[in-house]
């Protein structure tokens, strides 16, 4: 019978571990996606950062990057850092400091970027991908 509860015991604890370490691994995966979705923006990337965007929101995403085609941005900084995606989804805060050519009048916005974790059929896996177009730079 103390065999038996020590092998539960022990079969709970590697199924814990194991829950926690996918959980990390799951909370750094979104963080690099969003870092890197973000640095794209900020070298003005934009095609490239329309990969990380939804089927659903893509043609809204061009239309406002073409809207957005004189915005420089300057910096930017995620301002939630505690990750929480257990749900598959997450709002993450990014503030932007940014200017429109020819002025260069800086100003700042924060773009509240809706991240699901989906399936997605092109890479046949899970992504996190963007739900939420970019931001209107006005």
């Amino acid at each position: 019978m103390v065999k038996m509860r020590n092998v539960f015991l022990l079969c709970l604890s590697i199924a814990i571990i194991s829950a926690c370490s996918s959980l990390k691994s799951f909370r750094e995966e979104l963080k690099d996606t969003v870092i890197a979705y973000n640095d794209l923006l900020r070298w003005n990337e934009f095609n490239k950062a329309k990969h990380f965007v939804d089927e659903s929101v893509r043609q809204e995403f061009e239309a406002r990057v073409q809207a957005a085609k004189n915005v420089k941005i300057a910096d930017y900084r995620i301002l939630n850092t505690d990750f929480e995606p257990e749900k598959g989804e997450q709002i993450v805060e990014v503030e932007f400091d940014y200017y429109i050519s020819p002025t260069y009048l800086v100003k700042t916005l924060i773009d509240k970027q809706k991240w699901s974790y989906i399936y997605v059929e092109k890479e046949k896996e899970k992504r996190w991908r963007l739900m939420t177009p970019i931001s209107d730079f006005r």
